[in-house]
């Protein structure tokens, strides 16, 4: 039994960590805009904590928190990274607020900057969701089955 409890109390050394073609707090540049080609960044993250079922990514607009930009679930917790406009084959995304699957990049009201973050979760569980599921609804499943979390945060 104290072998059972010692597994219980183990640790994660690890911290897990997201990067993004741009440092935290800095401004995104544009081809993750709307004013560019659009396509969602290249990110890598280490630091996946042990009994992870699935990772999930959700890119919010800090100033407008009811817009969706990006969500997606179920990320195969072995997976490191995610090349630009690209995401793991057996994933799933949520439809964004403008109407399509996928990646909308943030795009703030003109002469406005807005804050926003891009947050990987590591989930206890694979979710029950498909493609073009609703953005909000996707996001609330995330954040009940999140274990951990880590985000890079930028402005646009």
């Amino acid at each position: 039994q104290a072998k059972e409890t010692m597994k219980k109390l183990k640790v994660n050394v690890d911290v897990l960590t997201l990067t993004a073609p741009w440092a935290d707090g800095e401004t995104i540049p544009d081809r993750y805009r709307c004013v560019g080609p659009e396509a969602s960044p290249e990110i890598s993250w280490t630091g996946v904590p042990e009994g992870t079922k699935s990772l999930a990514l959700v890119l919010i607009d800090e100033d407008a928190p009811d817009f969706t930009h990006w969500v997606v679930a179920n990320i195969d917790p072995s997976t490191t990274a995610l090349l630009a406009g690209s995401v793991d084959p057996n994933a799933v995304q949520a439809e964004n607020s403008a109407g399509t699957i996928g990646y909308r990049g943030p795009c703030p009201p003109e002469g406005a900057t807005h804050a926003y973050s891009l947050s990987l979760y590591a989930l206890a569980q694979v979710l029950e969701v498909q493609n073009g599921d609703d953005g909000a609804v996707m996001q609330d499943a995330i954040y009940a089955a999140a274990i951990e979390a880590a985000a890079v945060t930028f402005t646009a």
